[in-house]
This record gives structure tokens, C-alpha cells and sequence, in this order.
């Protein structure tokens, strides 16, 4: 019995474990069954796709998320100086493709092996690609400021500029204009990866100069040029008074050419000429301060014959050739005439001059400033004929003993100076015991400045020939004189003197008779000339004038004027 019992539980232990092991496997089997159903048409645990996290979803669900990743996307166009720009995915219709769709990765997945999932990852790669409108995104790129904003700077190469400082070398300037169609390109580029940034800098977008101030043959340019334009030049005008030719000025007339400078003659032809209107004294107006300290204005006749004359067509090549030299110096201008001196006012006599007022007929001698001479005179009588020309004039020439010849015939002085070519001269007239006062008004001389023997002695020992003489009539009662004598040539055959010292003793005898007579100064010199007391005619009115011309060219060494040798 006992053994009968033993075996009956045996047999029922076996029975349960049975049904527990048929409950576990038809469990397992239903959770398995279960598993699979619930992950069909899903990602199985541990999957990715072209590295994102797709796990359990349906192809719909992981089609969203796909999408979700990229929605609201957009390209930052970062620019030079910390500027940045955007282009928005959406604006360009940015879609999404890939090699395959989610229901196809889904269904290429084992689902039987779906509890291993879970222990082991599966990766999926595939193709993915973006559709985008090109149209829109080139004309996104185009509307950048960067590209066509109102601030774009092209580059600019290194230059050699002229500036109001003069030539400077000016470095390259690249700029910030960027080279358009590879800013397309790479923006395509970076729209097919999804990328997020694009920085133009980097990418080198930006267009560059191509010439920088290291370029040696600018660099050899510049260093001729600056060699010139660093000449000092200073150009003589005589008497201490210097023009500095400024380099704003010359560097017009300049160009430089294949390592060489040039510089235009016609425009320094034209600047001389500017120079000569400026500072040339002869034949122009100019201001004088008379003994009595009035102010006068003198000179800019037709007698005048004193003054600066600049020759302007043997000058302008002196002043292109100092230039071209590229050295710094002083230029020394050539003359047709000189003065004896300049001074800062323009005035060009100096503090040795003659000064003849005909208003106040008087002679003023100032030498190194100081009055040598101080005098009465008789000047040509009142009238057109005779008048004595006022004007800025100078001692031409000075001889002692002279025979006078005129329309008049001739006279005799023992100084005589020259005060233009036509014969007007001062000189002594023994003839004459009274000077100064109306004289002149009614009987003058023929156009001399006729002058006490004493002080023409003292002027003509003392004066230099080129000695200024100033010659004014502030109350303008003398006319201009119209005698072509005072300025015309004579007779180049007769040389107006006589060394016959019979002669000479006969018409300086004749001189001092007619004197002591008592005869009036005209009348005596009228009367050694031969003319008609009774009439006072007159061939034409000639003046004291020598016979033979003298010469007022310019004497190069001393600035005087000289005279024909004839005299």
C-alpha cells in the first residue's frame, strides 16, 4: 500500500511540472507572438538610420521626426567685420529625399530576431538628399548686402597718388566686394549638406587687390618720384629777393614714365612768363617817395629805359634743367635789362638815385642815402615840343667837354650825362645865371635838365653810370612831350663831339659871352646855336641831343647799361 501511494505522487509531481513547462513555453510563445506582432510595421529597438534614433516608430512617425530635424533651418552668411546674414530653408522649398522610404527600411527588417534586438544595435545607412529651387537661392545669395548692398568697396591696388601734400604712395585696399558667382556656388554646396554656417572670409570669397605697396617696381617709382618732388628750388630775382618755385606748382609741369621724369617746356615757358610779369620793372608803374615825402607814382612811359627785363625765352630752360636735375638749388634767371637793386615793395632804386621834380624844378643827388646834391634846375620848356619827359630813366653815359648838336645847331657843356638815347641830358648851361622857379614855363630848355656847374660837377664826379633817374610832375603841368628826337635815332655818321680843343675853347667862349650879355638861358643857347632871336623858330625842337646812339643793352657783369664806342 505504501508503495502504491509513493508512486501515485510521483507520477502527479511529473503532471504539474509538465503543465508548468507546457504554461511557460505556450507563455513565452505568446509573448514572442506578441512581441513580433506589436513591432511589425515598426523599428525594432536599437535602430538607427543614418545615425538618428528611429526605435518603435512607424514609417509615418520616423518620416515626421525626419522631417522635424530640419524644419526652420536656415544658413548663416557670416561676412567680414562680425556682419552676419541669413537664407532660410524654407524660402527655398528645401524638401528632403533618401534612397529608401521608411516602409521599405521597415519592412527589410527580420522580425522574428526581434527579441535580439534588444541586445544587439542595428544600424541602417541609406541615401539621403535635399531638393531645394535653385532660382530662389541665387537670388537670395544676389540679395545679400554683402553682394549688392550700397557699402561694397572693390579693391583697390596700391598707387602712387598726387595729393595736395604732393605724390604719396598709397597701400591696397582689398575692400569688402566678394566674387559673386563662387559665393554661388559654395552657398549651393553648402545647401546640398544642410549645413547651418557658411563664413566668406574663410571660404575666401572676398576679392583681393593684386598690386601691394611692397611691389618693387612701385616701390621704384615711388622712390623717383620722391626724389624730385622733395627739390627745393629757388629762383634769383635779384636784389636778395628769392620766388621759391613750390613743388604744388612744379610737379604739374612733371610726369614720370618708365623710371624717367619729364617736364613740359611750354609750361615752364608759361610760368616764366608769369614770373616776368610780376617782377620786371621796366616801362611799369611803381611807387617813389620823394625828398618831400609825398608818394608819387612813376614810371610806365615810353622814355623810361630803367629796370629789370627778365628774358624769358633763355630762363625757362634754366629752371626745366634744375628741375630735371632732381637736386635742390638756387636758380640764377637771365636778364635782357637790370636794375640796380629790388626791395620787398617792387621798388627798384634802391638808396642811390637821381630825383627831378619838374613841378618844384629841382635836382636831388641821394648816394648810399645820403643827399649829395641838392639843387635848382631848368627842365625843356612847358610844351610838347621841348617838355622834359618825366619817367624812370638812368645815366647812360657821362662825358666832359660835349658838343651839343640839335635842330638847333650846337652847344657846349663841360659835364654832360645821358638820360636816353634821343639826347635828353643833364648837364651845366653857362648860359644860364638863374635856376629853379617858372623858368621852365616859358624858357626852358629843349628837353635837358640844364644844372648849375658846381653841383653837376659833384654828380658827375660821384655817379655811376646805371644810376636811376626818377623824374616826376606832381601837379602835372608839363605835357607829354611828342619829339621823336628824345627817343629817336640820330645820325650814326656824326659821333656829336669834337676833340678840336679850338673848337671846343670857341663854343665854351661863346657860351660865357652870351651869359654876361644877358642874354635869357634860352635865347643864349638858341643864339650859340645860330637860331633867330627875333622868331624863335626852331627846326622841329630838337633837344641837346648827342649825334650817334647810345646803347642801353644790359652790361652783364656790373647790371649798368653801356654805351657805343663811338662816344
Amino acid at each position: 500500500m505504501a508503495g502504491r501511494r509513493k508512486k501515485r505522487r510521483r507520477s502527479g509531481a511529473g503532471l504539474i511540472l509538465l503543465t508548468l513547462l507546457i504554461l511557460l513555453i505556450a507563455a513565452i510563445t505568446g509573448f514572442y507572438v506578441r512581441g513580433m506582432q506589436q513591432a511589425e510595421g515598426k523599428f525594432l529597438p536599437n535602430t538607427t538610420v543614418n545615425g538618428m534614433d528611429y526605435s518603435g516608430m512607424t514609417a509615418a512617425e520616423a518620416e515626421e521626426q525626419f522631417r522635424s530635424t530640419y524644419t526652420g533651418r536656415q544658413l548663416e552668411i557670416r561676412e567680414m567685420d562680425g556682419i552676419s546674414e541669413i537664407i532660410r530653408y524654407d524660402d527655398l522649398d528645401y524638401r528632403f529625399t533618401t534612397g529608401s522610404t521608411f516602409d521599405e527600411l521597415i519592412d527589410s527588417q527580420n522580425y522574428f530576431m526581434w527579441p535580439a534586438a534588444f541586445f544587439r544595435p542595428t544600424e541602417i545607412v541609406t541615401k539621403e538628399g535635399f531638393e531645394y529651387d535653385e532660382l530662389k537661392l541665387r537670388d537670395a545669395v544676389h540679395a545679400l548686402n554683402a553682394v549688392s548692398g550700397p557699402q561694397i568697396q572693390d579693391p583697390v591696388n596700391a598707387h602712387i597718388e598726387r595729393t595736395d601734400a604732393g605724390y604719396v604712395l598709397m597701400d591696397a585696399v582689398d575692400g569688402n566686394r566678394l566674387d559673386e558667382e563662387m559665393v554661388q556656388k559654395l552657398a549651393a554646396e553648402a545647401v546640398n549638406r544642410g549645413d547651418s554656417v557658411m563664413d566668406l572670409a574663410e571660404l575666401g570669397c572676398y576679392k583681393k587687390a593684386s598690386v601691394y605697396a611692397d611691389d618693387p617696381d612701385l616701390q621704384a617709382q615711388f622712390e623717383l618720384i620722391d626724389r624730385y618732388q622733395n627739390e627745393v628750388i629757388s629762383i634769383s630775382m635779384e636784389g636778395n629777393t628769392y620766388v621759391p618755385l613750390a613743388k604744388d606748382t612744379f610737379l604739374d609741369w612733371m610726369t614720370f614714365d618708365g623710371g624717367k621724369a619729364a617736364v613740359s617746356e611750354e609750361a615752364v615757358l608759361a610760368y616764366t612768363e608769369q614770373l616776368a610779369a610780376q617782377y620786371n620793372t621796366f616801362q611799369k608803374q611803381r611807387q617813389f617817395t620823394t625828398t618831400n615825402g609825398d608818394v608819387v607814382t612813376v614810371g610806365g612811359g615810353d622814355y623810361d629805359n630803367y629796370g629789370y627785363i627778365l628774358n624769358c625765352a633763355e630762363t625757362a630752360p634754366v629752371i626745366r634743367k634744375a628741375l630735371l636735375s632732381g637736386q635742390s638749388q638756387t636758380i640764377a634767371c637771365v636778364w635782357d635789362k637790370y636794375a640796380l637793386t629790388r626791395d620787398s615793395s617792387g621798388s627798384d632804386f634802391g638808396n642811390t638815385y637821381v630825383e627831378v621834380s619838374l613841378d618844384q624844378q629841382h635836382l636831388w643827388y641821394y648816394k648810399d642815402g645820403a643827399l649829395v646834391v641838392d639843387t635848382p634846375v631848368v627842365t625843356g620848356t612847358a610844351n610838347e615840343k621841348r617838355a622834359t619827359p618825366t619817367g624812370v630813366m638812368q645815366i647812360l653815359d657821362k662825358r666832359t667837354n660835349h658838343k651839343m648838336k640839335g635842330s638847333y645847331g650846337s652847344s657846349f657843356a663841360k659835364f654832360a650825362m645821358w638820360l636816353t638815347n634821343g639826347g635828353i641830358l643833364i648837364h651845366d648851361a653857362s648860359w644860364r645865371d638863374e635856376y629853379g622857379g617858372d623858368i621852365y614855363l616859358y624858357d626852358g630848355s629843349h628837353g635837358c635838365v640844364n644844372t648849375p656847374l658846381e653841383a653837376v660837377k659833384r654828380i658827375y664826379d660821384e655817379i655811376k653810370i646805371g644810376t636811376p633817374v626818377v623824374i616826376y610832375d606832381r601837379e602835372n603841368r608839363v605835357p607829354h612831350p611828342h619829339n621823336e628826337t628824345y627817343s629817336g635815332e640820330t645820325d650814326p655818321e656824326d659821333d656829336g663831339e669834337t676833340d678840336d680843343p679850338e673848337e671846343i675853347a670857341e663854343l665854351l667862349e661863346d657860351a660865357e659871352l652870351f651869359s654876361e650879355e644877358g642874354l635869357s638861358g634860352e635865347d643864349a643857347e638858341n643864339e650859340a646855336a645860330g637860331e633867330d632871336l627875333f622868331t624863335g623858330e626852331d627846326e622841329g625842337g630838337g633837344a641837346d641831343e648827342p649825334v650817334g646812339e647810345i646803347d642801353d643793352g644790359g652790361d652783364e657783369e656790373i647790371g649798368f647799361f653801356d654805351v657805343e664806342d663811338e662816344f
